[in-house]
């Protein structure tokens, strides 16, 4: 059995800083979600689609930190890769290849007895028909992030990512448990900015729990009819933000799991965001005992808005 199950694509990354160009890394919610969960002590699983380009040292990393990797299947042609361009907080996105979409038959039964399901598309690589098949035969609960949902491609050739409206969304959230997006995603989801509202909307579409982050302003959470902030913790060195979401979500889900208790889940999961951006990748999440206590700490700052 795995605590959790992330399903989407890895993504080879491009990264540009302030106009300072990065080496290109490996990415994606796979990579993030699941480092994250087995440093917090749970077993994860990833099921992904990659290309020729995917190095043998990627699948090494992966076992060499006992993440399961035969869900990942290696198919013609590239792996999905994008350029990332941060100034600050604001990150603009751009897509360079695409590889083959996550089908049924790509998800081996092992994988469908999991506490919870990671369903993290980055460029709609998950139909409906494979949302339906692990809501229907997995055991855990399922989570969305649904940025690959949201997201167009430039017509100018440019790769340009922009964010659109997802016309087919209330089809996918009848099998989603809990939801989390960014304050920019809620507001192109439901075409509201005020946040409760938003939150509110998505519940009333059968969403039982509705996460919004906001970077260092913290996160949002709407449950069981009431909304709640989640301060973020102060960092003043912040290295790395790329994959904070994904940690997130994956924090969350392994803690719901444990106490089913949301806004302690969303402590949980600030506290590990916090230390994870303070280094490279994951390398600076701490101890699970560690984000126990911030998080332990954090609750007393929790309000209902």
């Amino acid at each position: 059995m795995y605590d959790l199950v992330v399903i989407a694509h890895f993504a080879l990354d491009i990264i540009t800083k302030n106009g300072e160009n990065k080496p290109l890394r490996l990415g994606g919610p796979p990579l993030y979600c699941s480092i994250a969960a087995k440093r917090l002590g749970g077993r994860p699983g990833i099921i992904s689609k990659v290309g020729e380009d995917f190095k043998e040292e990627f699948f090494l990393f992966f076992s060499g930190n006992n993440i399961d990797i035969s869900g990942i299947k290696r198919c013609k042609g590239l792996t999905t890769r994008f350029k990332l361009e941060y100034k600050g907080e604001v990150r603009t996105e751009f897509l360079i290849a695409k590889s083959e979409r996550i089908e049924i038959q790509d998800i081996s039964e092992q994988f469908l007895d999991s506490q919870a399901f990671i369903i993290s598309p980055i460029v709609d690589e998950i139909p409906l028909d494979t949302l339906k098949h692990v809501a229907k035969k997995g055991r855990g609960s399922i989570y969305l992030d649904p940025s690959g949902y949201i997201r167009s491609i430039a017509k100018n050739g440019s790769g340009r990512i922009f964010l659109t409206k997802w016309k087919d969304m209330a089809d996918y959230l009848q099998y989603i448990n809990v939801l989390k997006a960014s304050v920019s995603e809620i507001e192109v989801l439901t075409n509201c900015n005020d946040l409760k509202l938003a939150a509110k909307e998505i519940e009333d579409l059968g969403v039982k729990i509705v996460i919004i982050t906001e970077g260092s302003k913290g996160s949002y959470i709407q449950y069981k009819g009431e909304f709640f902030h989640i301060p973020s913790i102060k960092c003043s060195n912040a290295v790395d933000v790329t994959g904070a979401g994904d940690v997130y979500i994956s924090a969350f889900a392994l803690e719901f799991s444990k106490t089913k208790d949301a806004i302690r889940s969303g402590a949980f999961a600030t506290a590990a965001v916090s230390s994870k951006i303070q280094g490279p990748g994951v390398s600076a999440l701490k101890t699970r005992n560690e984000i126990e206590e911030l998080a332990s700490q954090l609750v007393t700052h929790i309000s209902t808005l």
